[in-house]
């Protein structure tokens, strides 16, 4: 799910949703061989050191290589991907990592977790497959890779043919219809995510980026801002269709995204995916649909965040989001930070592992992030929110809170059954 740029399983369908849902923690594995039971996801971490950085470091739960620095040792300090060379996209998945480097930049490189294909046919998928060390994933007939998602056992690419721009390509799971080629077969081969209007099926193209939860894909049309394609798993909603249409929970091929009225949802800036969540940003609004973490309801069409009576002081407008499993981190254009959504492992960053409840009803309201009850979080440029922590750039220096049983905070890991850090506290490494 988390993705960034520089700036200038023959486990059973219920076993991996429950995994989903519940495991963004555990401890270490035996160092030499991948567990047999997958029940830790998105514990892992990657970024560049700063703007100008093209080395990309990796730290945390590591039980499938999904550092790619070789072994299958979790580590609590944040440290470059040998090999790899100079980065320009990444993206970190369930337990798979994925990067375009400047050295091929018409070529995925993935690592980690490959038993249902989502780092390419090789090594080839089965119940040991992974890859501790990046790999090449080829896209025959692309001529450059613009944009790039990692969901949790799919991921995704937006790229250029010679004969068309924007194509999306996906590989990995596809038992809800995640990778969009009108198919509910796995494919550890890349293939071509396609659209369907009421006239006929054509092959996805004109996109700009791409957003990839836990089981459902979306897509953002260029040029920008633009309009949302969804498809994939549906059943909280997150592609926003009515989930209880016929057909209607898993959808194989992309859709445009509709407003309640049933007009296309356009004019968006900026897409994420959470777990089970949809998210887009519209002139400053930042609207949602599919679960509520606040509320812990389905909503099958975009809502707004904030809305009355909750609302972020000001009435501030976003510039950029990111999403976690169940959370939401917001940069407003006038510098200050917030989070939104789940707080059971503080990955708000508030200072407490509470639902703060905005008005005394049963809807939350964002909270600003800080590093303590006076000092709130100022000077970020970056951040980034993965299953149930967060990092933020501030000042120049990388920042962590929220779940550390894998050490995905670069910070050592916990020894007490508190798992979680309530404040942004210091990246190792980095």
């Amino acid at each position: 799910m988390a993705l960034r740029k520089p700036t200038g399983f023959l486990i059973s369908a219920l076993l991996l949703a429950s995994a989903l849902l519940h495991g963004c923690g555990g401890s270490s594995t035996d160092s030499t061989t991948i567990p047999s039971n997958v029940d830790t996801f998105f514990a892992h971490s990657a970024t560049f050191r700063n703007d100008t950085s093209s080395t990309l470091f990796t730290w945390g739960y590591n039980a499938f290589g999904q550092l790619g620095n070789g072994n299958l040792e979790t580590q609590a300090v944040a440290a470059p991907v040998p090999g790899l060379g100079a980065a320009r996209l990444f993206s970190t998945g369930g337990n798979h990592t994925l990067a375009v480097t400047f050295a091929n930049i018409s070529s995925v490189y993935g690592w980690g977790w490959n038993r249902q294909g989502q780092i390419g046919p090789n090594p080839t998928p089965d119940s040991q497959a992974h890859s501790p060390v990046p790999v090449r994933i080829a896209l025959p007939g692309s001529t450059a890779v613009n944009a790039i998602a990692a969901g949790g056992v799919h991921s995704l690419a937006v790229v250029d043919l010679a004969e068309t721009t924007g194509a999306v390509r996906a590989w990995g799971l596809n038992s809800s219809g995640q990778l969009g080629n009108n198919s509910f077969a796995d494919s550890s081969a890349p293939v071509f995510a396609v659209f369907s209007s009421t006239t006929r099926t054509t092959p996805l193209s004109g996109i700009a980026t791409v957003a990839a939860g836990s089981s459902h894909s979306l897509a953002l049309s260029a040029p920008l801002p633009g309009k949302v394609y969804s498809w994939g798993l549906n059943q909280s909603g997150q592609l926003g269709r009515d989930t209880t249409a016929a057909g209607a929970i898993s959808q194989g091929r992309a859709g445009l995204v509709k407003m309640p009225d049933g007009t296309d949802l356009a004019g968006v800036d900026q897409i994420a995916a959470g777990g089970s969540t949809s998210y887009a940003l519209i002139g400053g609004r930042v609207w949602f649909w599919g679960f509520n973490p606040t509320t812990f309801e389905n909503v099958s069409s975009p809502t707004q965040i904030p809305i009355p009576p909750i609302t972020i002081p000001g009435d501030r407008r976003i510039s950029r989001l990111s999403a976690g499993w169940s959370h939401l981190l917001m940069l407003a254009e006038d510098g200050t930070f917030w989070g939104w959504g789940a707080n059971d492992k503080a990955q708000l960053g508030d200072g407490t592992d509470q639902l703060l409840r905005g008005d005394g009803t049963t809807v939350i309201a964002p909270v600003q992030v800080r590093f303590s009850p006076s000092q709130f979080m100022t000077g970020v440029t970056e951040f980034i929110a993965f299953g149930t922590h967060s990092l933020a750039r501030s000042n120049g220096v990388w920042f962590g809170w929220g779940e550390n049983a894998n050490g995905q905070l670069g910070n050592p890991i916990a020894t007490s059954s508190l798992s979680y850090i309530k404040v942004p506290v210091r990246v190792q490494g980095l």
